[in-house]
């Protein structure tokens, strides 16, 4: 074989009686005479000579195969060549199958094929990227034709990879409400697993109080999250609770006296006097109470005149208030 290598082979068997092969090399064959063979003996012979290729890979192309003839006095006559066109079956692969996530890493498509796909295929429809890679951001899911050309005399050949791709879900969008109203976020149908940023496994969350409410959730192959903002505003002007009368005697019934305010505050001062105009109380939270004492002192009986405002949002928007009245000390 001219310019064969150690894994290519000439091979022969059943030589007639006259004939003894001699072998050298893997990729040459010598027929000698031993005296009784004929013409006819070495042309039979020469026909049934085969060739075999032990490369892992075959490669395309034209072997050559050169006959020389010898005597005892050296070659006789031209050489004769004769050339065996080999054509590798064009190979692409064996159909396969993928989920890919939204979002997720692109990948070489050919990687889902299975067996070995020659590289020189091209994709129908084509991929975005102009080449084998596929993009589950870019590129639709479907079904894709590897198509590896004709090589003469060989058919071309083609595979299919179906590409599924889930994408992410969708909570409802961000919304406002007023407080005492309650907003149910459903989770999407078709989820296997999920989990509420709060905890909760339940299908619908109910949502009383302001915040950023985070589902986690996976399909069948990927896992998502998607987030709802929840406002509240005032709706309804909160109005505060003033007594007018208390009793600071230490019997254990209204010793003490405060404005109620029930609201969501963010401001707060109260101040009492008395009948000369002198500060008696003052406080900046709702929850402090007046003893009905000043100084250390019981105070005197009587009406005591109180100034209040407070501040907070309404509808929104940020507001302040402002109150006054009277309360009566009574022992």
């Amino acid at each position: 074989i001219s310019s064969g290598t150690v894994l290519e082979e000439l091979l022969t068997s059943n030589p007639p009686a006259g004939i003894t092969i001699l072998r050298y090399a893997s990729g040459r064959i010598t027929l000698k005479n031993n005296g009784s063979a004929t013409t006819a003996d070495f042309i039979a012979l020469l026909q049934q000579i085969r060739y075999k290729d032990l490369h892992f890979e075959i490669t395309s192309g034209v072997r050559i195969i050169r006959i020389e003839v010898f005597t005892d006095c050296g070659a006789v006559g031209e050489t004769h060549r004769a050339y065996l066109p080999i054509y590798t079956q064009p190979d692409a692969g064996l159909d396969g199958d993928t989920v890919l996530c939204f979002n997720s890493a692109p990948i070489d498509l050919r990687s889902i094929l299975s067996g070995e796909p020659d590289d020189n295929g091209s994709w129908q429809p084509p991929l975005k990227s102009g080449g084998n890679i596929f993009d589950p951001n870019l590129d639709s899911a479907g079904i894709y034709t590897y198509i590896v050309p004709d090589a003469e005399p060989c058919i071309g050949d083609t595979s299919r990879v179906q590409v599924l791709i889930e994408y992410p879900f969708q909570l409802r969008e961000d919304t406002i409400l007023c407080y005492d109203e309650v907003l149910y976020i459903d989770h999407p149908a078709g989820l296997k697993d999920w989990t509420w940023s709060t905890g909760s496994h339940l299908n619908r969350l109910p949502v009383r109080e302001p915040g950023v409410y985070t589902l986690e959730g996976s399909w069948d192959y990927c896992t998502f999250t998607d987030s709802v903002a929840v406002g509240f505003i005032t709706c309804v002007v909160c109005k505060p609770y003033p007594p007018n009368v208390f009793s600071p005697n230490d019997d254990g019934l209204n010793d003490d006296w405060h404005i109620f305010l029930n609201c969501r505050w963010e401001d707060y001062r109260l101040e009492v006097y008395d009948r000369w105009g002198s500060l008696v109380f003052a406080s900046d939270d709702p929850e402090t109470l007046w003893d009905g004492r000043v100084r250390g002192r019981d105070a005197h009986n009587g009406v005591y005149v109180w100034r209040m405002f407070w501040s907070g949002e309404f509808l929104g928007a940020p507001k302040t208030w402002f109150y006054e009245g009277d309360v009566t000390i009574v022992r």
